[in-house]
């Protein structure tokens, strides 16, 4: 790849980008508004949203995992010019939201028993089920606002998932305003209303994104000249399956880290470690932006006949990604209180989260590389189609080191929040060392996601 190549690569990489990171990174800023918005009701409301919030999202993992593949489908479909075949996975998609939605219902009855399992107190629990019990009703709304975005962006369109994407973070952010302390005539909900407000925004989102996919479809004849087929289905389940699988169980031992290595810790450290953990989705996600950008990049190389040119586009993805981890890992270390003061307020006023914190942030700004790192390669195999052995690999490092790792550093040892932490960094190392030695071998040139 020469000069002209590599600056054109580079400035498509950063446009691209852009708008995935504004998209990645509205997510996290919802996240942390909702503990900020809750925090004046104290510690075990601001534990009940953080962790509801992350057990929601383990649940619709599988199928968020497999709407996901849709992304490589359409950069690939993109590259050869064909936007007929590629709309249709966006549809099938649609379709395995709507499934997960009726699975969702299906196993309310299920979430006071599973929540009782946890450490948490009796007041968390009462409102960690509360938050959960709304929030599963948006499960469809969330897959499909996911499917539709990765479409967009895998055609190379990745503002129209950021505007909608802004849309939804403003209207959840209102909502809580009005619903979590009560305004406008409208009793305070709590805990409740930052379930509600969430729903409500993810149905927006949806509803949005719908709209423009099928009115630019129709109008273009594509969804009403050709037939769903029964094969591009299966294709999309045989490669998506794996990857949805991958990150259930990946998200799943996160979910465990949370609800039992965390909660281990007690009330006001698991708020703590929370917390940090909020903030560094936030620094992380334009990380995800980066890796997903190079990942259609990648993709669009390949459908187009030019695999050669993936591994180019993925150095210098990593590159990006590397230097913006670092430079803001750096200013863990320097203005701990520019990301903590936020959430130093509540109804304990003994509790010194800044203090605790800092700590805890510190031990994230290497967290914060290897993470990064890893994501960066997983977007770029799962682009390539190679999802079996990323799951086989997650299985291994998540569930055979990570959870071992963690249940006896803070369980058995009682090593805290550094153990904790600890055990979480090694994992991320040990994945990004383990995808990088996947993609040097090269295997993944011999996988045919479209088979042609």
């Amino acid at each position: 790849m020469n000069t002209t190549e590599s600056r054109s690569d580079l400035k498509k990489l950063i446009r691209l980008a852009g708008p995935l990171v504004v998209t990645r990174s509205t997510l996290a800023v919802t996240g942390i508004a909702d503990a900020v918005m809750v925090s004046p009701l104290g510690e075990e409301a601001v534990t009940s949203v953080t962790a509801g919030a992350v057990d929601l999202i383990n649940f619709a993992m599988l199928p968020l995992g497999i709407v996901h593949m849709v992304q490589s489908f359409a950069s690939q479909y993109a590259g050869k010019k064909d936007i007929v075949t590629s709309q249709r996975y966006a549809v099938y998609a649609i379709g395995i939201a709507l499934l997960a939605q009726v699975l969702a219902l299906a196993i309310l009855p299920l979430l006071k028993p599973a929540v009782a399992l946890s450490d948490y107190t009796l007041e968390v629990q009462s409102l960690l089920v509360d938050y959960l019990w709304i929030r599963m009703f948006g499960v469809a709304t969330l897959v499909i606002t996911e499917a539709l975005g990765m479409w967009y962006a895998g055609q190379g369109d990745a503002r129209t998932q950021m505007v909608v994407q802004l849309i939804m973070t403003f209207a959840n952010i209102f909502l809580n305003w009005i619903l979590i302390t009560g305004h406008w005539g409208i009793p305070a909900f709590g805990v409740q209303g930052a379930a509600i407000a969430s729903v409500l925004a993810s149905a927006l989102g949806s509803v949005l994104l719908v709209m423009v996919f099928f009115r630019k479809n129709i109008n273009r004849g594509y969804l009403s000249r050709r037939e769903l087929k029964s094969e591009e289905f299966y294709r999309l389940l045989r490669f998506g399956l794996p990857n949805g699988l991958l990150s259930f169980l990946g998200y799943g031992s996160w979910t465990f880290f949370i609800n039992v290595a965390v909660a281990h810790l007690g009330t006001q450290l698991a708020a703590a470690t929370l917390i940090v953990l909020n903030i560094n989705n936030l620094c992380f996600l334009p990380a995800f932006g980066l890796g997903a950008a190079g990942a259609i990049i990648a993709g669009q190389y390949i459908g187009a006949g030019m695999p050669e040119r993936a591994p180019q586009i993925l150095r210098m993805t990593l590159s990006v990604t590397i230097l913006w981890a670092v430079l803001l890992g750096a200013t863990y270390f320097l203005v701990p209180e520019f990301y903590l003061n936020l959430f130093a307020i509540g109804k304990d006023a003994n509790f010194s989260l800044v203090d605790v914190g800092s700590n805890i942030l510190k031990i994230s700004a290497a967290v914060l590389l290897f993470d990064s790192t890893a994501t960066v390669l997983t977007a770029f195999l799962r682009a390539v189609g190679d999802t079996h052995w990323l799951f086989a690999a997650q299985l291994v490092i998540n569930w055979l080191v990570f959870v071992p790792l963690a249940i006896i550093g803070v369980m058995l040892i009682d090593g805290g929040y550094i153990a904790a932490m600890g055990a979480f960094l090694f994992c991320m190392f040990l994945s990004s060392a383990a995808y990088l030695v996947r993609i040097r071998s090269n295997r993944w040139r011999s996988i045919d996601l479209l088979h042609h």
